[in-house]
């Protein structure tokens, strides 16, 4: 590498220390090294007074200090061990503010390793789950809420109320429910055969797997549908739904449903992505408000959206005065679709990226991206397929009664097809690199790699941190130069066992959190709240209420920062970030021309005025 480019790469890196010593890992082994051998040392004078209680006083004063001078040596030889080499999986764990800290290397049992202990926790279901089986940490379904048996009524002030009969009694928790809780998950055709992104049909299948549910999709589009209807008399149209046994949940990420339903159907509008602000782009965050008076539940996929864009002073600017429940419900994946490859499978890729790759809004991988294509970091880019496309016309649901779900409706074999292999490169990947955008986002991403047994690679996401993330994600930053992105890489990639354990790690969370079964339960949990009367805000799991950009480069910023001036390093990045991609971008193409060309001194713009 010449040193233009060197100098060009060095551009974008943060802190001095990094390059004042050198390789950061070499420098950070050392360091932590060093730490090591002074903790032997601190413990062995601190445990000579033990030593002289123990007779060792009864000795002369030289054999005293000499046998505690052979402590000492050999416990330094013993840590010195670090110092030769530093990449050992077998050392005391990772001195670094970025690298995961999660677990040391030896848990002190029997000298049993950390690493071993992880992945043997994983062991027996480490594959496909219709082959390997279920995991003992699996999430499993919660016993239906009681709530949603009984009958419901509104208050005087127009609130939901359980209407429970006389001499009513609670079913025990895991009981035999009284009944199936009918659902209908509400959409339309036009979506159904035209979607890439299958995140809405993905939990639909998982909730026609439940046991305790009679789940129908349906809706505008779909055989049988009458658009001259009502929804409410179209929903009377489904196999077994009735005045006396209606729809129970009503769930759609569909705009325009606008109509009030029956007290006895609890009405949950989804939705995700609300990337603007009030001025910016404001057709989601208004047509998801104008909606709220007719939905029990709405549901958003990303928490800081409800604090940032949903709170009860933003929406009363538009006029929305009735308090409903908003809670956060993230993506979800399927395991049957996404489950890692055995460990003897040697996983191909050593690096790739994967997702769309716009610069303003998804900064770290469109960097990385960039790099890998012009060779300034090895690694491969997996291509964004894009969310819509053209289908077949054999659909099975045409010949099926109304409302059926069937995930193996020849309709969607290309959709299917092409997710297949998004997913095969996943779990053929040992780092799956990208990021959770400007907006800092738990994408489904996240979900499908971990699941896949594939290490992730990216920013930190502002929400579900401790629950999920935590110790397990290579964590990357935009600001570092492309050379510090490798080391980062290669750091990671000469310990395998490290990246295996982290894999095993991310995965049993996964499996325990972020699956549609997990999903499907918090839909009957909200349902059951907004029966009980409760609005506000429920957050299953914890976030950060930070800074963030809704939009790209020049957008406007979340509240929370607006309006207050920023430290200059935080304030001038994004435009630190476009001016170093730009330069390079420049800078390689300024050399392409005059190689072609054979320009000699002249410049890119009298090339391009000539």
């Amino acid at each position: 590498m010449d040193a233009e480019k060197v100098e060009l790469l060095k551009a974008g890196a943060p802190p001095n220390v990094w390059s004042s010593f050198g390789k950061v890992p070499r420098f950070r082994d050392l360091a932590r090294s060093l730490i090591g051998i002074a903790s032997t040392i601190a413990g062995t004078f601190a445990s000579i007074p033990q030593l002289i209680s123990r007779g060792i006083q009864r000795r002369p004063r030289y054999q005293r200090w000499l046998l505690s001078l052979l402590c000492t040596i050999a416990l330094v030889m013993g840590g010195q061990r670090l110092l030769v080499d530093p990449t050992s999986e077998t050392d005391f764990g990772t001195f670094s503010l970025t690298r995961p800290l999660w677990k040391s290397t030896k848990d002190g049992l029997n000298g049993i390793s950390v690493y071993d202990l992880v992945v043997s926790e994983v062991a027996g279901c480490w594959g496909n789950p219709l082959i390997v089986g279920s995991c003992p940490f699996d999430y499993t379904y919660d016993s239906i809420p009681h709530e949603l048996f009984l009958p419901a009524g509104r208050t005087s002030s127009g609130r939901r109320k359980v209407v429970a009969p006389p001499g009513y009694q609670p079913p025990e928790p895991w009981g035999r429910p009284p009944r199936a809780i009918r659902i209908l998950y509400f959409t339309s055709w036009s979506d159904y055969v035209s979607r890439h992104d299958r995140f809405f049909y993905h939990e639909v299948y998982e909730a026609a797997r439940h046991p305790g549910l009679t789940v129908f999709m349906w809706g505008p589009g779909f055989p049988g549908y009458d658009p001259n209807y009502s929804i409410k008399d179209n929903m009377m149209r489904l196999p077994g739904v009735d005045t006396s046994r209606p729809i129970d949940i009503l769930y759609t990420s569909t705009w325009g449903l606008y109509e009030h339903l029956p007290n006895d159907t609890i009405q949950v509008h989804g939705f995700g992505d609300c990337h603007g602000e009030w001025n910016q782009d404001p057709s989601c965050v208004e047509q998801t408000a104008t909606y709220a008076p007719n939905a029990d539940v709405v549901a958003g996929r990303y928490a800081m959206e409800l604090v940032d864009l949903f709170r009860p002073s933003k929406l009363a600017k538009i006029g929305v005065k009735e308090a409903k429940l908003w809670i956060h419900q993230p993506d979800c994946a399927d395991p049957a679709m996404l489950y890692p490859l055995p460990w003897s499978t040697r996983r191909t890729h050593q690096v790739q990226v994967f997702g769309n790759t716009y610069y303003d809004f998804y900064p770290v991988r469109s960097k990385i991206a960039i790099a890998i294509e012009r060779g300034w970091i090895k690694g491969e880019i997996f291509r964004h397929q894009g969310y819509a496309m053209s289908t077949a016309h054999n659909s099975s649901l045409l010949d099926l009664p109304y409302g059926t779900v069937d995930p193996s409706d020849p309709l969607l074999s290309l959709v299917n097809d092409l997710y297949s292999a998004y997913t095969q490169a996943m779990r053929s990947t040992q780092i799956c690199v990208f990021d959770s955008s400007v907006i800092r986002k738990a994408i489904r991403k996240f979900h499908e790699a971990m699941l896949s047994g594939c290490v992730v690679a990216s920013d930190v996401p502002h929400e579900m941190q401790n629950e999920v993330f935590r110790g397990v994600i290579i964590q990357l930053d935009a600001e570092w130069s492309v050379e510090r992105i490798q080391e980062e890489f290669d750091w990671y990639l000469e310990r395998p066992k490290l990246l295996r354990s982290m894999a095993a790690e991310a995965f049993k969370r996964a499996r325990a959190e972020l699956t549609c079964t997990r999903k499907v339960d918090r839909l009957l949990q909200s349902a059951a709240r907004a029966r009980r009367g409760d609005v506000g805000y429920w957050f299953p799991y914890g976030l950060v209420a930070g800074c963030r950009r809704y939009g790209g480069y020049g957008s406007p910023r979340s509240e929370v920062c607006a309006n207050l001036r920023l430290p200059e390093v935080a304030d001038m990045r994004e435009k630190k970030l476009r001016e170093e991609i730009e330069k390079k971008l420049q800078s390689e193409l300024s050399k392409v021309l005059e190689t072609e060309n054979g320009l000699g001194n002249e410049t890119v713009s009298e090339r391009k005025v000539a």
